[in-house]
């Protein structure tokens, strides 16, 4: 990757990889008994909290500390860089993450999409807020 001319992350492999880290994260939950949120759940109970704290730190450590990567974005090669095209940090791994909760709202991640559509760098809230990119690695 170029540092001036990065090749950012499209929509459908940022959908894919995050498709493939739910999946992920759905087994790991199941596997230490916590249950995927449901819809029209109880947000505030327990179990969705956990579940919600194990996706949050999922995505957090794995970037924070595999070269901005989660499993999902190694398999289809985009990883999460700073603006200035340096290596993802805990900082910013901790910024954009928090913030994913806002952009998958209302479902599906919808706030997200809309934002990476409309973002000359194909940036979520999260990246914006968290100064970083997804590009291909």
């Amino acid at each position: 990757m170029s540092r001036t001319n990065p090749q950012y992350a499209g929509i459908g492999r940022r959908g894919a990889a995050v498709i493939i880290d739910t999946i992920i994260i759905a087994v790991i939950g199941g596997a230490l008994g916590v249950g995927a949120m449901g819809f029209g759940a109880d947000l505030t109970s327990p179990v969705n909290v956990a579940a919600t704290a194990l996706g949050l730190l999922y995505f957090i450590l794995l970037e924070g500390y595999l070269d901005g990567q989660t499993l999902g974005k190694k398999l289809l090669k985009i990883r999460v860089v700073r603006e200035d095209g340096g290596d993802l940090d805990l900082r910013g791994a901790v910024l954009r993450n928090v913030l994913r909760i806002i952009d998958a709202l209302p479902f599906f991640y919808l706030i997200g999409i809309i934002v990476i559509y409309v973002s000359d760098d194909n940036q979520r809230i999260g990246d914006l807020v968290g100064d970083t990119y997804v590009v291909r690695a």
